[in-house]
């Protein structure tokens, strides 16, 4: 078992022996990381990505809406503001750099942006798109990301309303038949679908 700052380390350590730059950010409260990808300053909080939930067979899963995150995600989440940030450099030295190098909001990587999973603005068929691409590349969950938290409900009250009538066609015009469950984070203004694949 861990805390958040065993969440943090164990991340580090892993992510910078695969050559990444990668570090821990935090303050007094709660701890995560900075990570260097994609040519770009992101945040990842591997510890909130570990929720006590489980899908519908019982199973625990992992909830991506924290992964990537840019500055302004960061902040707009509970006990996320940045007192300091260690940068590890392939082995966890402690060395501190200027915290305005990575929260400045200059820089700023998102994970959906990167992978083609932004939507922006709600509508039913960039939804269906960005989650057909996603199923395709055989992807255990979908997400989607929007660019505010009303554009994240109109999705939600537009899929999941009339008992999931809509949601549930846009998952079969996707491809996928089987048992899933949804998650919205209005905090990261991301849709997760966490599919069940038929054993």
């Amino acid at each position: 078992d861990a805390v958040c700052a065993g969440y943090a380390m164990a991340f580090d350590y892993i992510m910078s022996r695969l050559g990444y730059q990668v570090g821990v950010a935090g303050n007094q409260s709660h701890v995560w990381n900075y990570m260097y990808w994609d040519s770009k300053d992101c945040f990842i909080d591997v510890t909130w990505g570990d929720p006590d939930l489980q899908n519908k067979k019982g199973k625990s899963f992992i909830d991506y809406s924290y992964m990537g995150m840019d500055y302004s995600d960061l902040l707009a989440l509970d006990d996320h503001y940045v007192e300091y940030t260690y940068i590890s450099g392939r082995g966890y030295d402690n060395n501190e750099v200027a915290s305005y190098e990575y929260t400045s909001g200059t820089y700023s990587a998102n994970y959906s942006d990167v992978n083609g999973y932004n939507a922006e603005q709600y509508s039913y068929d960039s939804v269906k798109s960005i989650f057909r691409k996603q199923y395709k590349n055989k992807n255990k969950s979908l997400i989607v990301k929007f660019d505010s938290e009303s554009e994240l409900m109109n999705a939600v009250y537009d899929l999941t309303g009339n008992n999931c009538k809509r949601l549930n066609r846009l998952m079969g015009k996707v491809g996928y038949k089987g048992s899933y469950c949804y998650v919205y984070n209005g905090a990261c203004k991301t849709l997760v679908m966490y599919l069940n694949p038929k054993k």
